[in-house]
């Protein structure tokens, strides 16, 4: 089986291309340069279509790191067939005030990486007398961008080097290709609207991050321009001012060397991982930074009431504030902006308006580049603000302000019936009854373990990624055909108060079919199906308790992608009660259940309420 090395893969661009080898044959190394929670998940959907997935670690700007990890994945995999060269940073600034470490640091990653990683590949391939190189290199590298100078150049560099190594190694049948993208669809611009996508698409072609990969031939049938004919910004009868007019400080903070992942005190690093969806800073993984190195930097220091944006990446645009009060300092990484306003805006009005829907949209609307792509400075503080008089914006925030505090007010009243429902499931294990799983059920069987073939519509098709929050995500599923469903439901046909338990992913989180619809499942789904003397609900309530759920954690096989079995899931025991006590224990969290549903409504009626507060100022 043919092996392929993508460096810079857990997102993105390199992400799309890892999934689409695999799903062609190919096994698949994936070169990180820090670990994160999505490696593994990534490493699961690759391994699903029957391929091997090894994990590489390196930074691909330090040759001894390029050398170990190649080396590593032959040993593991056997050879490397297709290299594709995808590490990429960035740190936009105007030339003018770019750093010497800034311009050199994008350089080293991106140009020197692609040096790096294929000078030690090329004499694999030179002595097997085949192979694939595919160098990403960017529309930039073509046709420059204001405040990529560094960028540019690197991708630019690439162009030439591709060029320059396709002649070299052309009679060892090994071909050389870069691709230059420009406007690809990822999650960071699936935000655009339709219109605005359909302006872009006049000037640059609109591909899908997994058409990129050719090895055969790459084609650009439109001319490139980065030019944006349409913009999107705030409809308001108060004037507007450019956004780096409204600030005395807009600046990003720095890491060490090798990434902060050896330090376990210190001060808080903050990254884009930290802005939660929100809009508020969460700190549940906390990651560090030396004191020495935090009393070292210029910027990036962290003050109450800051703002942070987050930079780059899929993250691009996530935006929090910090509480005015803070007991610990922390130090804002290089994919962080942090803004502080001047005497024109409050900073609470700014984040409001930054944080609105529309403020999101010009935000995610502002991110250029590919590969890694970012807000850069220049892109960022031309954007327009409305700026009412003082007054307004003091009415304004006020209201917010207000929406703020009720919201919280119920989020902790959210907090309080949680803690009542927990008390109530813990109360269960008191029990001196106690069965396993495959006791108390008639039916423990998982989805099939093929990766079907999907349709545009059809039959619902749910894989681990569905169970969500312990409910069922309807939204976002796939699709199998009449004729594959009849096929995949002699397995198992899952059907109204079945259970689903994901068996990896967000391992052992259950959820309750609540829909009489004919769906499939796939094999990171077990299903459930309780006993008459068993109410599933009290089974569910049960599971998803953290006492269970450890106990699914504990039972988890595998160190790369970790799997809960069936067997495993099957000998797990949970407390069992008389009939009548369930349906109490029922009844009785099903009116907890409604109160959280209550408030959980009454928030998002506090979030209408503040995009009309927002409509005051943004008609």
């Amino acid at each position: 089986m043919s092996v392929a090395l993508i460096t810079g893969a857990t997102r993105g661009i390199g992400k799309a291309i890892a999934i689409k080898l695999s799903k062609e044959g190919y096994d698949i190394a994936i070169n990180y340069r820090k670990e994160n929670e999505e490696l593994n998940e990534l490493k699961k959907e690759i391994e699903q279509n029957n391929v091997k997935c090894e994990l590489v670690q390196g930074d691909v700007s330090i040759f001894e790191d390029t050398e170990r990890f190649v080396k590593e994945t032959i040993e593991k995999l056997g050879s490397i067939d297709v290299l594709v060269n995808n590490a990429g940073i960035t740190k936009d600034m105007l030339l003018m005030r770019m750093k010497q470490e800034d311009f050199k640091q994008v350089i080293d990653t991106n140009l020197v990486g692609t040096f790096n990683v294929t000078k030690n590949v090329i004499s694999y391939m030179m002595k097997a007398r085949s192979g694939n190189i595919v160098n990403i290199s960017s529309v930039v590298g073509i046709s420059g961008n204001s405040g990529q100078t560094n960028y540019s150049a690197s991708k630019a560099g690439i162009i030439g080097f591709t060029k320059s190594l396709a002649k070299e190694v052309a009679s060892r049948n090994i071909r050389v290709n870069a691709v230059a993208p420009g406007f690809i669809e990822t999650n960071m611009t699936d935000v655009l609207k339709d219109d605005i996508k359909e302006e872009i698409s006049k000037n640059i072609k609109i591909v899908k991050t997994t058409d990129l990969l050719d090895f055969t031939k790459v084609i650009f049938d439109k001319s490139i321009s980065l030019i944006n004919k349409k913009k999107i910004k705030f409809n308001s009868n108060y004037s507007n001012m450019k956004l780096g007019n409204l600030l005395d400080t807009i600046e990003v903070g720095d890491r060490p060397r090798g990434g902060v992942s050896k330090y376990k005190t210190g001060i808080i690093s903050i990254g884009g991982e930290h802005i939660g969806l929100n809009q508020k800073l969460d700190l549940k993984n906390k990651k560090y930074v030396p004191k020495d190195f935090y009393d070292k930097a210029n910027t990036g220091k962290i003050n109450g009431g800051d703002i942070l944006i987050c930079k780059d990446g899929a993250l691009s645009g996530k935006i929090c504030k910090i509480p005015n009060k803070i007991n610990e300092e922390m130090l804002a990484n290089e994919h962080v902006y942090i803004i502080r306003t001047n005497q024109n805006v409050s900073q609470d009005y700014l984040f409001y308006i930054l944080g609105s829907k529309k403020g999101q949209e010009i935000l995610k609307a502002n991110v250029n580049g590919a590969g890694i792509g970012g807000i850069n400075q220049e892109n960022l503080k031309n954007i327009l603000i409305p700026v009412p008089p003082t007054n307004i914006q003091d009415k304004f925030t006020k209201r917010a302000n207000e929406i703020q505090e009720q919201k919280k007010n119920i989020e902790e009243k959210i907090k309080d019936y949680f803690n009542e429902k927990n008390k109530l499931i813990n109360s269960t294990f008191n029990t001196k009854t106690y069965n396993t799983l495959d006791e108390i059920c008639e039916l423990i069987t998982d989805g099939t373990h093929n990766t079907p073939e999907y349709t545009k519509n059809g039959i619902p098709f749910l894989s681990a990624t569905n169970v969500i929050n312990k409910k069922i995500d309807w939204d976002n599923i796939k699709y199998v055909s009449n004729q594959l469903h009849e096929k995949l439901s002699k397995r198992i046909s899952p059907k109204l108060n079945d259970i689903l338990i994901a068996k990896n992913g967000t391992i052992g989180y259950a959820a309750i079919v609540d829909r009489d619809i004919p769906f499939d499942v796939y094999v990171s789904l077990a299903v459930l199906r309780t006993k008459n003397n068993i109410l599933p609900e009290y089974v569910l309530e049960v599971i998803n308790s953290e006492t269970i759920r450890n106990e699914f954690l504990n039972k988890v096989i595998g160190m790369g992608v970790p799997n809960l079995h069936l067997n495993k899931i099957k000998e797990v025991k949970i407390p069992v009660v008389n009939y009548d006590e369930q349906e109490k224990f029922v009844k009785d969290i099903s009116i907890i259940n409604d109160k959280i549903s209550r408030c959980e409504k009454e928030i998002l009626k506090l979030d209408e309420d503040m995009e009309e507060n927002i409509k005051t100022i943004c008609n």
